[in-house]
């Protein structure tokens, strides 16, 4: 989804209504907000209390074209891509730049644009009316497996397997298997370091986490440096 515009909706705060951000996803990774797009809120924009269902009605006036990207608005059948969830009460926020969850589940629909195009133009019936969603496909149960693999093998490298070899050579003295353990356990590890960098990009915060964490050591480094050629 390199270069895809973004609509992703939360709700609000109060969890009275629904936060609408606008997004560029520069690649598969968690997109960041753009300010550079004006969407007007419609009547109907909210919550349905009955089935807790987020709705956006809406009018973007230069939604049309983006850095690497646009939209074909004669198209009759122009692709788009979504992705919802998890399930669950995650997120409700007024920041537009609000980190989310890694989506559980994705898909794509087509749309006929031609019929909504133009001034005066009105929120489309998605069921009934000429713009309605066409064909599509679902992936359900989109898991973070990347995310879930770092975790599980730094926790079982620091809290199984090496307290094991510690065991294995301390109480029973089995130096070739304490070794074995060992050097089986560092690759683990080595693995686990190896996804950091991946599972860092999925998301914002880690990902400005990193940053400033880099920025503070070469500004440590620098003062170093100074301070020794004074």
């Amino acid at each position: 989804m390199k270069g895809a515009l973004v609509f992703m909706m939360y709700q609000n705060h109060a969890r009275t209504n629904v936060t609408l951000s606008t997004r560029i996803s520069s690649h598969y990774v968690e997109p960041e907000w753009s300010p550079d797009f004006n969407v007007q809120a419609l009547p109907g924009t909210g919550i349905d209390l009955a089935s807790g269902t987020l709705l956006f009605n809406g009018r973007c006036s230069n939604c049309r074209s983006w850095p690497n990207g646009s939209l074909h608005m004669n198209s009759s059948r122009e692709f788009f891509i979504y992705g919802v969830g998890p399930k669950g009460d995650y997120i409700h926020s007024d920041d537009l730049a609000e980190s989310v969850p890694y989506h559980a589940a994705y898909g794509w629909f087509t749309m006929d644009l031609a019929s909504i195009a133009g001034a005066g133009a009105q929120v489309p019936d998605l069921q009934q009316g000429p713009a309605r969603s066409q064909g599509g496909k679902n992936y359900a149960d989109q898991k973070d497996v990347v995310a879930f693999i770092h975790g599980i093998a730094a926790v079982i490298s620091f809290f199984a397997l090496f307290p094991l070899s510690i065991t294995v050579l301390e109480l029973f003295g089995l130096f070739k298997v304490f070794l074995w353990i060992h050097v089986f356990t560092t690759l683990v590890v080595l693995a686990a370091l190896a996804l950091g960098p991946e599972v860092g990009t999925f998301y914002q915060k880690v990902r400005q986490s990193c940053f400033v964490f880099d920025i503070g050591k070469a500004m440590r480094t620098l003062t170093t440096k100074l301070t020794t050629a004074d």
